[in-house]
C-alpha cells in the first residue's frame, strides 16, 4: 500500500479496514495465499483435495511441531 503501519492506522477509516478484511477473506494476501497455491499444485500433481493439503498452523492438539510437519509431508 506504500505506507507504514503507523500511517495506515492514522489515515485509514474503520469502514475501509472492514472492506480490506472482507477482500482478504475472498482473496487472501500473504502466506495463507502461498499455502493455498502450494496445496493447489500438490493436488494437481499427486491428487487429493486442496483442503486436505492445506497446513493447519497452530491448531489445537499440535503439541509436536514435527508431527504436524510429518502429516504435511505425507508421513
Amino acid at each position: 500500500m506504500g505506507r507504514t503501519l503507523k500511517e495506515l492506522r492514522e489515515t485509514m477509516e474503520p469502514e475501509e479496514l472492514v472492506l480490506w478484511m472482507a477482500r482478504d477473506r475472498e482473496s487472501p494476501i500473504g502466506m495463507e495465499r502461498d499455502d493455498f497455491h502450494a496445496a493447489q499444485v500438490a493436488a494437481a500433481i499427486g491428487g487429493g483435495r486442496i483442503a486436505d493439503l492445506m497446513p493447519r498452523w497452530g491448531t489445537a492438539g499440535d503439541d509436536d511441531a514435527d508431527a504436524a510437519l510429518d502429516r504435511l509431508m505425507g508421513g
